[in-house]
């Protein structure tokens, strides 16, 4: 496992050792089981079941978990940033859920948008 530095990604990443974005998402490409991939006016949405759990566009990232805090909606949303170069990381410490953006780590929240 590698771990990434602290100067590149913040005291709490080398803290949690939270490893790069391709290794963490274990694929290169979003997942093909019961996930879609649409377009539609300029904005690409990751679909796992029912819940649209990456949405981006030019101008913002929308992460949701629409609830399902589970293993696999965090592999989508992160094989959804390795796949389309949209530069986040989703990981879990302690039973929560964080994001790593931009040098900065934020706690998950259900709609929470990054700016692109």
């Amino acid at each position: 496992m590698k771990h990434i530095k602290a100067h590149n990604v913040g005291f709490l990443a080398e803290k949690w050792n939270v490893k790069p974005i391709a290794e963490f998402a274990q694929q290169h490409q979003v997942g093909k089981g019961n996930t879609t991939i649409s377009t539609e006016n300029g904005t690409t949405r990751v679909t796992f079941h029912e819940t649209v759990v990456v949405a981006f566009n030019d101008k913002k990232i929308v992460l949701d978990s629409g609830g399902w805090l589970s293993t696999t909606t965090k592999t989508r949303m992160n094989q959804a940033s390795n796949q389309f170069d949209l530069g986040y990381q989703v990981f879990q410490q302690r039973g929560e859920w964080f994001v790593f953006y931009k040098t900065q780590t934020v706690k998950f929240k259900d709609g929470m948008v990054l700016p692109r």
